[in-house]
């Protein structure tokens, strides 16, 4: 069976990868960054449930909410009109 944490872990980053590449000087978050990396925390949560770590999986959890705020406070706001 394969470890849900190698592949949450991976799939982070190969969304750290994408919103690298895809800056190129703006300080916009791309759309594919964040659901990639919800995502791969979401398997990294599940992983640490499934292993009787609940303690790990409500830090997994903070920590993706804590993440997209602060990146989203961050990043440079869109104009919607």
């Amino acid at each position: 069976m394969i470890n849900l944490a190698i592949l949450g872990l991976s799939i982070v980053s190969i969304a750290w990868i994408i919103q690298f590449f895809g800056m190129n000087k703006r300080r916009e978050i791309s759309k594919a960054f964040l659901i990639t990396y919800v995502v791969g925390v979401l398997f990294l949560i599940v992983d640490a449930y499934n292993s009787k770590r609940v303690d790990i999986a409500i830090i997994n959890a903070v920590a993706l909410l804590l993440a997209a705020g602060v990146l989203y406070k961050f990043s440079k706001p869109k104009m919607w009109f």
